[in-house]
């Protein structure tokens, strides 16, 4: 041990020269690392989680709704534009929001709370949104490019 400690303390810019290259290799390595969004793929197999998703894949459309989306500050007309504009994002597949669950032509008053209070409270709307596996990142920035 005494030899290594020795080796350090001998050869200060042996040393530095060393760490800069390897951060300098981490540097450009690190960006060649994936990301994996899909949290079923950690869990086991055979778990109930695991079987009852990919059951509700076989029955049903569409993807399974994997973001939510809130903008602060908008009207009901406003919150519709947004919706679209949101649908029209590359990697998006499904947007749901208050129009898909009420009548949004009949008075806001005489809707549901409930149901109202889910999507658009305190002029925000929260919308719910299924992003295409392996296309998170690239809605996600167009999403928020929306958004601001």
């Amino acid at each position: 041990m005494r030899k290594f400690y020795q080796i350090i303390v001998n050869n200060p810019k042996k040393i530095i020269i060393c760490f800069v290259l390897l951060a300098v290799v981490g540097a450009v390595l690190s960006g060649m690392v994936g990301v994996n969004y899909n949290m079923t793929d950690f869990l086991p197999e055979d778990t109930a989680s695991t079987v009852s998703l990919e059951v509700m894949e076989e029955e049903f459309e569409g993807g399974i709704p994997n973001a939510r989306v809130m903008v602060k500050d908008v009207s009901i007309p406003e919150a519709l534009d947004y919706k679209e504009k949101i649908l029209s994002c590359e990697g998006v597949t499904d947007v749901t929001w208050l129009d898909d669950a009420a009548d949004i032509l009949q008075p806001i008053e005489t809707m549901d709370t409930d149901t109202v209070e889910t999507y658009y409270k305190d002029n925000s709307a929260l919308f719910t949104v299924t992003i295409e596996d392996g296309k998170q990142v690239e809605a996600i920035d167009a999403i928020r490019n929306i958004i601001g």
